[in-house]
């Protein structure tokens, strides 16, 4: 998984809920009342969200007080301690000498007073031999601190140093560590314990009879482990790891590992928690919870207790969980042929957790919308969702947490393998689904449309301080890298994949691993299956930032696929070798389709006369090609207008195809770009027509589906899709039928089918009066069902009503009437507040946000007259109403 929604927070909650929630039509209004809050809101998202930056400072010459040789690195300018002296290390990260090996931890956190008191015992080895230690330490307290060797010989400590820059603490110590002994460190500290959303933190939630209650739990990826106790907070400095924790009796306290034992401090309310010793593991995955949840668990053959954890008013939500988790750890056991390496598997609903969810080994923390489902209540996207976020986070018990990356420039080997799996995982977990054609729309276009941006990054990328490690959990190092290794899938084999998956993670268990070793492994792998195979990663080594520099000019080996009129089947291969590539194919096609199943990392453009044969084959026998195909063609022409590598009339003409598109992954990919255009031609005397051309595509599927909430998960996930498209492109009649349910929802308590509550909700707070939006705020504030929270935070947010619109962004400011995980699910982002404000972590985004706003208006530069020439000319506008969009909201 920091806090506040550093970078890191924004970009990985952003992975398991894509897209902007305030997304009224109306922008210009909504933008007009919103300035007047920007500042407080945007000071408020600063100081609550962004970490401070880390600065690297670079020096020439040997660490001072060091043994085993310093790194060479630049001179830039001296680095202080606390107290004003210069910090002897200058390197951000550790220095090689000495390795924990084993942490002893104790926790006192006092819910009344917000202190949180600890003693940590740290069992080192020296590798090399020096004479001082170097740690982690962010924001604790210090006040006592003894070294002693292995024969319980105290080594003074001569110097003891706070860097808050680098968050690092120096020992300058009395003699040298030798060489393969061992050593331990204890300190003890204090530190404050916030209702912030990382390290070891508060949170709350109100029980059945709406009285507050506390937890306790933490968030610790990439650099918060050391918020909470002292600690070597690398990824590489694997260890053991024991607690024990104090607790009220009324509470229990999880762990990664099971408790040991329970005993109760004489004269007192609490009670002393002892937790088994867990594997070797990396400090960020380290996780425990002080609760007064309840639990559905069940076992394993093998014995494993899987167990879900949640406040009473939700355990009825987590059968669902219970049961897919059950499937997904026995079938991840099967594929990667090493067995779940711990006696238990928690997944526990934090009341306010500002990602997704967090891996952390055997405690799996989520959102409580990523966990519950309610049969009742949650929608098939909803659930969809559930199960993908829980298939990743177990994938990561053996990818992330058995083998771990040796820096965070390889996270994606974490991320991209996990989003990888997650697919299959949940098609496991739920056969009828088609996972694999989602994995188009879900995995490789959003990667695609993140990597056309000049503001993207390698996968593999080096980073150095905690912000830029941050930075990188964005859709490049998950959705790319997923998109990475099904593209290798395609080109070795799933066999040959799944063995090189299973050499490098039996080579590499309870260790680390970079980049290099996954392709050691796979090749490894392909020469026994005699594949050919001979990868090797280019990691962009160039300066990040200068992405214009680092992007431009590469060429790599490219499997390029297609199938045609003459093989509509059968899939030739061509590779690319680094250089352009000609080859023959027969002058009677009638058509020819690139990239089959688009399960290659790349766009493909035709020629002219290419893109008619594409338009003519969707328009005559679409399904000659598959829905994944559809889809691809879709993204492509869409993008490349974006991209001005196309007219505008080039899609436009494909696109009328869509109203004989029967399939979800086409329409889902459709939706998107046209409503894009919508929304670019927002100011324009051409807007209404392109809602006009719109809803002259949908109208026939609208008809078609109807209101009855049946079929198949596609064919529900389609109509909720369309009736939403049908609403934005204002079809009368889907907004009065919407308009019609919202009311009997709410004056003769109607209930609503989970598919059609997001279009709903929605339409009836958008075309509503203030008391409506009035109605769902207190629906919001009362319901105890996470998915129907989450649908009416984003139907609140759909308001024509000024005033009201204030009051939600105040609302914001208030952790208790909206969450601070959801803070930025309310909030838009305005390029001119941000221009000359340091936003930490958060800089990537930002910049790609801002090149995003760029691109808009170069694509209205490029294409406002094509594409206004090509909708004045269709007949479809004769037979609409010729009403701007205001007026039509004056009339409903």
């Amino acid at each position: 998984g920091s806090p506040h929604e550093s970078g890191f927070l924004v970009n990985k909650r952003a992975i398991y809920e894509p897209g902007s929630v305030m997304v009224c039509s109306q922008k210009r209004a909504c933008c007009a009342v919103s300035c007047g809050f920007l500042a407080i809101i945007a000071v408020a998202v600063i100081v609550a969200f962004t970490k401070p930056g880390c600065p690297e400072a670079r020096y020439t010459g040997e660490p001072i007080g060091g043994y085993g040789g310093g790194r060479k690195v630049i001179y830039v300018k001296p680095l202080l301690a606390t107290n004003g002296e210069v910090f002897p290390w200058k390197d951000i990260k550790l220095p090689p000498y000495v390795h924990p090996l084993y942490y002893s931890l104790y926790l006192h956190p006092n819910f009344t007073s917000n202190f949180v008191r600890g003693n940590v015992t740290i069992m080192i080895t020296a590798v090399e031999e020096t004479q001082f230690i170097v740690l982690h330490s962010r924001g604790l307290n210090i006040s006592h601190y003894t070294l002693e060797d292995k024969y319980k010989q105290r080594i003074d400590i001569l110097k003891f140093l706070l860097c808050l820059e680098h968050q690092q603490i120096y020992l300058g110590l009395s003699r040298i560590l030798h060489r393969g002994s061992n050593y331990t460190i204890n300190l003890i500290y204090e530190t404050i314990f916030k209702e912030h959303l990382d390290g070891f933190y508060m949170s709350s939630y109100k029980d059945e009879y709406g009285n507050l209650r506390y937890i306790g739990s933490t968030h610790f990826e990439p650099t918060s482990a050391r918020s909470a106790f002292p600690c070597f907070d690398e990824p590489h400095m694997k260890a053991r790891f024991q607690l024990e924790i104090v607790r009220d009796e009324s509470q229990l306290s999880l762990f990664n590992m099971p408790i040991r034992s329970s005993a109760p401090i004489p004269n007192s309310y609490l009670v002393v928690d002892e937790f088994e010793e867990t594997v070797e593991m990396s400090t960020y995955l380290v996780a425990f919870v002080i609760c007064d949840f309840v639990n559905v668990t069940d076992y394993m053959e093998n014995g494993v207790r899987v167990s879900i954890w949640a406040p009473y008013t939700m355990i009825s939500q987590a059968d669902y969980a219970l049961q897919v988790s059950m499937k997904i750890i026995e079938y991840y056991e099967d594929f990667f042929g090493v067995t779940y390496p711990l006696p238990k598997q928690d997944l526990i609903a934090i009341p306010n957790f500002a990602a997704g969810a967090m891996e952390n080994w055997g405690l799996i923390t989520y959102r409580d919308t990523s966990l519950m489902v309610d049969s009742e209540h949650t929608s098939s996207r909803a659930q969809q969702q559930v199960t993908m976020v829980i298939a990743h986070e177990l994938a990561h018990q053996w990818f992330g947490n058995l083998v771990t990356m040796s820096w965070w420039q390889d996270l994606w080997l974490n991320e991209g393998f996990a989003s990888y799996m997650e697919n299959m995982g949940t098609s496991i977990a739920e056969t009828s689904w088609a996972m694999s054609e989602q994995f188009i729309i879900e995995k490789v276009q959003p990667a695609l449309a993140l990597d056309g941006l000049m503001t993207s990054h390698p996968v593999s990328l080096p980073v150095h301080d905690p912000a830029d490690i941050e930075s990188i959990f964005d859709a490049i190092s998950y959705k790319k890298g997923a998109s990475i290794i099904s593209m290798l899938e395609v080109c070795v084999g799933k066999p040959v994949l799944q063995s090189g998956l299973r050499y490098y993670l039996n080579q590499h268990r309870y260790s680390n691993a970079g980049t290099d070793d996954l392709w050691e492994a796979l090749t490894q792998a392909a020469y026994e299956a005699q594949t050919p195979l001979n990868v090797k990663f280019q990691a962009n080594q160039s300066d990040p930032n200068s992405p214009l520099n680092s992007t431009i000019g590469y060429r790599w080996h490219v499997p390029l696929t297609f199938i045609s009129s003459e093989n509509p089947v059968n899939v030739t291969t061509v590779w690319m070798n680094v250089t352009n590539i000609e080859f023959n194919i027969p002058k009677d096609l009638t058509w020819i389709k690139f990239n089959v199943g688009h399960r290659g990392i790349y766009r493909v453009n035709y020629d002219g006369a290419g893109w008619e044969m594409l338009t003519n084959l969707l328009l005559n026998d679409p399904l000659r090609i598959s829905a994944a195909d559809r889809a691809s063609i879709l993204d492509d022409v869409f993008t490349l207008v974006r991209a001005g590598r196309i007219k505008a009339k080039v899609a436009l003409d494909l696109s009328q195809y869509l109203k004989n598109e029967t399939a979800y992954a086409p329409w889902r990919t459709a939706s998107t770009h046209l409503m894009d255009w919508v929304e670019l031609l927002f100011s324009h005397p051409s807007h209404s027509l392109m809602i006009s051309y719109v809803h002259s595509l949908v109208r026939p599927h609208y008809r078609r589906l109807g209101w009855e909430d049946t079929g198949t998960h596609l064919e529900k996930l389609l109509r909720s899709e369309l009736l939403m498209l049908a609403v934005d492109a204002l079809d009368t009649e889907a907004i009065k039928i919407s308009r019609d349910m919202f009311l009997g929802w709410r004056y003769r308590n109607e209930t609503i089918p989970p598919n059609f509550r997001h279009v709903v909700y929605s339409t009836g707070v958008r075309h509503g009066m203030e008391d409506d939006w009035w109605f769902c705020w207190r629906v919001y504030n009362s319901s105890t069902v996470p998915s129907e929270k989450k649908l009416l935070l984003r139907a609140l947010a759909q308001t024509r009503d000024y005033w009201v619109i204030q009051q939600y962004l105040e609302n914001t400011l208030d952790g208790i009437k909206i969450r601070s995980q959801d803070m930025l699910t309310v909030l838009a982002e305005v390029e001119e507040f941000f221009r000359d404000k340091d936003v930490g972590s958060g800089t990537r985004s930002l910049q790609q946000a801002l090149e995003i706003i760029r691109l808009n208006i170069q694509w209205l530069e490029f294409n406002l007259e094509d594409a206004t020439t090509w909708l004045e000319k269709q007949e479809f506008f004769k037979e609409k109403l010729h009403i701007s969009i205001f007026d039509y909201f004056d009339n409903i």
